[in-house]
């Protein structure tokens, strides 16, 4: 997380991470396993087999996740090895199954969301083009928004 921070040119550490990152994935609690696919996302090489065994894991923990964590995630896969996240030529790693599990996760702590939880969110489908669960996420995001005008910034409405 650290090296993807801090814009460190760190190549030969994200290339040789993965099997220790594998390896270690029982001894990670949520917060650590967000911030290792965060940080492939950020600065690693894209590695489309690391990824799938992230997503693997992240899906069997979903139940146990805060908000920010299901965002975290959703905005990684997304945004896995793209110049910025306004750059439209490359989309993220796309794990369907995944983002059907976030969505799911999401409706069930719907008023836990904040509007940058849902901006990231519904970007992160986007992106990746995902279509099962959309629906799904924008019932939540909608039985969410029910409860009173959000607080949030003009970003987030976009």
């Amino acid at each position: 997380w650290s090296f993807a921070a801090s814009g460190f040119p760190a190549d030969a550490v994200f290339k040789a991470a993965p099997e220790q990152a594998v390896s270690s994935l029982g001894g990670m609690d949520i917060s650590h396993l967000c911030n290792v696919i965060w940080a492939y996302a950020r600065a690693g090489p894209r590695n489309e087999s690391l990824f799938a065994v992230l997503a693997d894991e992240a899906r069997g923990r979903l139940h146990n996740m805060e908000p920010l964590h299901l965002a975290n995630l959703a905005w990684s896969f997304a945004n896995a090895q793209r110049a910025d996240e306004f750059d439209l030529r490359r989309v993220g790693v796309r794990n369907e199954p995944l983002f059907v599990g976030l969505a799911s996760a999401a409706a069930r702590m719907p008023y836990d969301l904040q509007p940058q939880h849902t901006a990231s969110m519904l970007w992160a489908f986007a992106v990746c083009a995902v279509v099962e669960g959309a629906d799904s996420l924008a019932d939540t995001v909608h039985l969410n928004m029910q409860r009173g005008p959000p607080q949030c910034e003009a970003r987030h409405a976009a």
